[in-house]
């Protein structure tokens, strides 16, 4: 990208003045040609769906790490002006419930139940992934009861 800008800016300038350009001049154009590309070079575009729920005073970011989301939300906040927000709060921890909803086999009616399934121990490393697999399938609610969390 460097070289292909460079390559314009010194056709452009030998036209212009009708004459080869000198090392040094060369030299000098490549610094500006890297100096104004180099902010551009690692950018990265990423969308973050907001949805502002104004009816219930919420705004659902659709972001899978609390990072993302808060970066999401400055933004706005930047726009806005302010934008005082806390994150959501539950009850019962969402993993303590969904281990319930397989374990007794109380699904809600709006769920669907996927046959896959991330089961995590009490030891933040200790991860067991089931595809495939009925969630309500013996092994997996074994695993459940030795105190594994989906």
């Amino acid at each position: 990208m460097v070289k292909r800008e460079l390559d314009e800016r010194i056709e452009s300038l030998e036209q212009k003045e009708n004459r080869k350009l000198k090392k040094v001049e060369k030299q000098t154009l490549k610094d500006d040609v890297v100096m104004n590309l180099l902010p551009r070079a690692f950018s990265k575009n990423q969308h973050t769906a907001l949805w502002i729920d104004t009816e219930n005073q919420l705004i659902h970011v659709d972001a899978a790490s609390s990072k993302r989301a808060e970066d999401a939300l400055a933004l706005l906040r930047k726009s806005l002006g302010s934008l005082p927000v806390v994150p959501l709060a539950f009850a019962n921890e969402p993993s303590t419930v969904m281990t319930n909803w397989i374990s007794q086999d109380s699904l809600p009616h709006w769920l669907i139940a996927l046959e896959e399934a991330e089961l995590r121990g009490s030891q933040e490393d200790s991860v067991i992934r089931c595809k495939k697999q009925p969630l309500e399938n013996d092994e997996i609610l074994a695993l459940l009861q030795e105190g594994k969390k989906s």
